[in-house]
């Protein structure tokens, strides 16, 4: 359902490109980094990748990302195409090519905000494919202290927290963060409710609090 949203994207961000980018003279070629003058132009490939990756075509998804963060000098600009060619790199299962992907979206300290939450949570889920709940409760950790009071994101990402804290056996603090689920009045019921189901079923008997 979503490729004709997608296809549209794609579409719409290449005539973007296309008709926007703007070579750099001559004289200033040698010292110029960015591929274009536009500001604009790293954004709309960025979501032409995106709208690949979305659709299943990582092979294409790859190109971009790939092309994305060897032309582009900005720090926001390359975490973004770090971390989406991490992702990128998941989904066909290389994991080696997404940790060096990822490892160089991390260490980009100058980026934004909203770049490091995306590269923290990715962090998040390729320490998950190994079960290193550790690693993965220290970058979700990370990513809640950058979101937002009221981020939409923040729902899920600290009820993705509770859930490594009870497999890495942290009881006490997996409810603690589900408690922390259900305090989110203004989100979704859904969630709610799943924040009090959730404690209820990580409660233990021997060690637990019956309140």
């Amino acid at each position: 359902q979503i490729f004709p949203l997608m296809e549209r994207a794609i579409e719409k961000c290449t005539r973007v490109v296309d008709r926007h980018t703007m070579a750099p003279s001559s004289r200033n070629r040698k010292s110029f980094k960015r591929p274009v003058l536009n500001k604009w132009i790293d954004d709309n490939y960025r979501v032409i990748g995106q709208s690949y990756y979305m659709k299943g075509d990582y092979p294409k998804a790859e190109e971009i990302f790939t092309y994305l963060s060897r032309t582009v000098a900005s720090p926001d600009a390359e975490a973004w195409a770090f971390s989406w060619l991490g992702r990128t790199h998941m989904r066909t299962g290389n994991e080696i090519k997404a940790k060096n992907a990822l490892g160089k979206a991390q260490g980009l300290r100058e980026s934004s905000d909203e770049a490091m939450i995306h590269t923290q949570m990715v962090l998040a889920q390729f320490s998950l494919l190994d079960d290193r709940y550790d690693a993965a409760i220290e970058h979700l950790e990370k990513a809640l202290s950058l979101m937002r009071k009221r981020d939409p994101r923040r729902a899920r990402t600290t009820f993705v927290l509770a859930q490594c804290l009870r497999s890495g056996g942290e009881i006490e603090r997996a409810i603690e963060q589900f408690q922390a689920v259900v305090d989110m009045r203004w989100e979704d019921y859904e969630w709610v409710f799943q924040g009090n189901i959730q404690q209820a079923m990580t409660y233990e008997r021997r060690n637990g609090n019956s309140e």
